[in-house]
């Protein structure tokens, strides 16, 4: 499992022990066949197999029976790089007032071929992070645990968009330190949660983006309604229309409409600070 692999790998470097709390929803697959290994070789890797009500009711269960200062959660397909849990340490240990961080990543296929950076990080700006995108990457970020007893736990209630509405929420009690450099990998493929959320994905996360003071008609709408245009239009073009069209497409967005959406969040929701 590489995500436990990239955690035991780098904790000798750290010269401290990282907790490893691993949730399975009872799965009857190999994971316990597969973290086996681990759990006999590491003192610091414990597995539960227990019910839960989703993913993030198991992020909630871990979140509760962590002990170290930061937390941070991995989903099973991702892992860190090389190096990334001591430059995280690093910037906790430089700057004791700082309360939670993130960084950069890449996005990899199923056999870890590198795919491309992840292309949305950027400077932290609460109001492009309510109104327009999220740009923070989930498995490079990190925060002190006392952040959980100020915003609480995941809403459970969400399914795609929890990580998005957290990190809002950590935003809203203090503003994080963005760490350029590349921390972990994330897989894309045609499977995940992510890419099969279609139109129920874009209800909920138009109601994240409401719920924390976005306008009724957010810029963020715009943009997530064009990128689950993608996968439609995949599906129903022919292939040489759809490599005709859709970098043509793909550039004006990026070039002229993103830009445009950029603008439109600072004059609808501009940033007040802290």
């Amino acid at each position: 499992m590489d995500c436990v692999e990239s955690l035991v790998s780098q904790q000798l470097n750290l010269g401290t022990t990282v907790e490893i709390l691993i949730f399975d929803g009872g799965s009857k697959d190999t994971t316990q066949e597969t973290i086996k290994p681990y759990l006999e070789k590491y003192s610091n890797v414990c597995f539960f197999s227990e019910q839960d009500r989703g993913q993030s009711n198991a992020i909630n269960k871990g979140f509760r029976k962590a002990t170290g200062n930061i937390i941070c959660w991995l989903n099973c397909d991702d892992y860190f790089l090389p190096g990334a849990l001591a430059c995280v340490a690093r910037h906790f240990h430089a700057y004791p007032h700082l309360q939670w961080l993130y960084g950069d990543g890449v996005l990899v296929a199923e056999d870890k071929k590198t795919l491309g950076v992840f292309p949305a990080s950027r400077e932290y700006d609460q109001w492009v992070l309510v109104s327009l995108l999220d740009y923070i990457f989930q498995p490079s970020t990190f925060w002190r645990r006392t952040m959980i007893e100020k915003v609480g736990d995941l809403d459970e209630t969400l399914n795609w968009g929890m990580d998005w509405d957290y990190f809002i929420r950590l935003g809203k009690v203090s503003t994080p330190h963005y760490v350029r450099q590349q921390l972990s990998a994330q897989r894309i493929y045609g499977s995940t949660k992510t890419a099969t959320g279609g139109t129920k994905r874009l209800k909920e996360l138009y109601r994240i983006m409401r719920r924390h003071g976005a306008p009724f008609f957010p810029p963020g709408l715009l943009h997530y309604s064009y990128l689950e245009f993608w996968p439609l239009a995949e599906k129903n073009l022919s292939q040489k229309t759809y490599a005709r069209v859709m970098p043509w497409l793909d550039r004006i967005y990026k070039r002229i409409l993103f830009p445009a959406l950029l603008r439109w969040t600072h004059q609808t929701c501009p940033y007040k600070g802290d």
